[in-house]
């Protein structure tokens, strides 16, 4: 076990996860520092990029205390160079979603499109509907004139069926000579 750095809590008899000096970190606290994954410290720490401490911890557990690296001194260097494969899925990626990227940007072009034809369209249907608006009333405006014109019919017949048999009764009424003379 390599040396230990902490406090231990006298009511548990364990170590507690505090920071004991400015040199060393807890994974958490490094991955924050550095701006990666705890999982990606822990990685470097397997793989030798950091220097580490092991903690033992109740149950068997282990804790990693991770020495700070020099900020400017020290840059992070790459585990290794990113191989042919890897930069090929990524040009194919980058490929793939410039496509569609571009196949949104038509989509959207349609969909803008296709609102302003419905915008028209549903302009055109109130046109038509104020249009068989009016149609509607001067239909019943024409209906209600038709009705008003037959009773005006009836009455006529009606008035020239009573002339015809005033007529009628006055012809009647004169002496035949004058029927026959005039």
């Amino acid at each position: 076990m390599k040396e230990y750095h902490g406090r231990v809590d006298e009511d548990r008899k364990h170590p507690a996860p505090t920071r004991v000096t400015d040199d060393w970190l807890t994974v958490k606290q490094a991955a924050v520092e550095q701006g990666v994954s705890e999982a990606t410290i822990r990685r470097m720490v397997r793989a030798g990029e950091l220097e580490a401490e092991v903690l033992p911890r109740r149950g068997g557990q282990t804790t990693f205390r991770v020495r700070q690296r020099q900020a400017e001194s020290e840059p992070r260097q790459p585990a290794s160079a990113p191989n042919q494969a890897a930069l090929d899925l990524a040009a194919a990626l980058t490929a793939s979603l410039s496509s569609v990227a571009e196949h949104n940007h038509q989509r959207a072009l349609e969909i803008i499109k296709q609102a302003e034809r419905i915008a028209a369209l549903e302009r055109e249907n109130g046109r038509l509907e104020a249009q068989c608006e009016q149609q509607a009333a001067e239909l019943q405006w024409g209906a209600q004139t038709a009705m008003m014109d037959q009773a005006r019919l009836k009455q006529v017949e009606a008035d020239l069926a009573a002339a015809r048999a005033e007529l009628a009764r006055l012809e009647a009424r004169r002496p035949w000579y004058r029927r026959i003379w005039e």
